[in-house]
This record gives structure tokens, C-alpha cells and sequence, in this order.
């Protein structure tokens, strides 16, 4: 549980379900939310501290999937003390490729430390919205835009498909 993303109290069950206990042993189990405060306190053990600056090292738990997968793209200064980290699953990259009409967003008031902007771009398939990339930005400026949808650009040309933003809403405003 220390490792698991997933909420304590959901393993905890999904565990004691699994478990196969006896009547008697399961009436005398601990409930979830007696033992959630020391798991908890362990998983922030391992969480690392925020960073002081832009320039730290991202754990390699936060670069890959659950399975083992590329999931931190892109990590590069894009300027001076100015980052950009761009997050997403070759799935994901896939799915967003193959979709004609993307989605975007971005939210200023929960950014991490050094960083202006949390940035999500959604591919619409199968009328599903599906999140296919997470950004965190330096800034709000056009060429930071620029410079990530050239980025997706080359990424789709090294898996021998395009990026053509046909149809592309931000804030419920049609782009393109």
C-alpha cells in the first residue's frame, strides 16, 4: 500500500475482500480509517519534497507507467529558469494523433512550484473525451503553445503518423 497509488481505504477493502477471513477474524479487523494514518505517513515518507527551484530531478517512479512505459516525454529549460515537463503514454500519444478534434486547458491556481500554468489537451473519439497529454508550463505565452505543439509534431512524425489540429477548442472557443 505504500507504493500504490490507489486511495488506502480501496486496497483495504479490495484486500480484506481477497482475504477469505473467517467470520470471527474479519468482526475483529481494524476498519480502514484506524489504519489509514500510518500508511498515509508512510507514503509521504517516500513522496519526495517540493523542489527549491526548476532544476531538479524527477524520480523515475514519476517517469514511467505502471507498466513500464515512456510517460515523461519531454523535459527541457525552454528559457531562462523556465521549464517545461510534458506528460503522456505512447496509448495516449496514439489517440491523440488519430483524433480530429482536440481539447485544451490549462489551470493557474494549482501549478507546482515554478511553473505558471497545469496543461491538459484531450482527444475527442468515439464521443469520449480522453485525456492525452499533461503539461506543466513556464508561462502563458504564445510561443510556449509554439513550441509544444512543434514538439507533438515531431513526436508523431518519429511514429510515422501527423498532428494536424483540424478541429481544436480551448476554453470552449473553436481554434482552428
Amino acid at each position: 500500500a505504500v507504493h500504490e497509488t490507489t486511495a488506502i481505504s480501496k486496497l483495504y477493502e479490495e484486500e480484506v475482500v481477497k482475504s477469505q477471513f473467517s467470520i470471527q477474524v474479519l468482526a475483529n479487523l481494524p476498519l480502514a480509517r484506524e489504519i489509514q494514518p500510518g500508511l498515509s505517513h508512510a507514503r509521504r515518507l517516500l513522496t519526495p519534497v517540493l523542489p527549491l527551484s526548476s532544476l531538479f530531478d524527477i524520480p523515475d517512479s514519476y517517469q514511467i507507467t505502471l507498466k513500464y512505459e515512456t510517460f515523461l516525454f519531454y523535459d527541457s529549460l525552454v528559457g531562462r529558469r523556465k521549464r517545461m515537463l510534458l506528460f503522456g503514454s505512447v496509448t495516449q500519444l496514439e489517440i491523440l494523433f488519430d483524433s480530429s478534434t482536440i481539447l485544451m486547458d490549462g489551470t493557474f491556481s494549482t501549478t507546482p512550484p515554478f511553473f505558471d500554468q497545469v496543461f491538459t489537451i484531450h482527444a475527442l473519439k468515439y464521443e469520449t473525451s480522453f485525456p492525452c497529454i499533461f503539461g506543466v508550463l513556464p508561462d502563458r505565452k504564445r510561443t510556449t503553445y509554439q513550441h509544444l505543439f512543434k514538439i507533438l509534431k515531431g513526436l508523431a512524425v518519429s511514429i510515422v503518423t501527423i498532428f494536424d489540429r483540424r478541429n481544436a477548442c480551448a476554453d470552449g472557443t473553436t481554434l482552428y
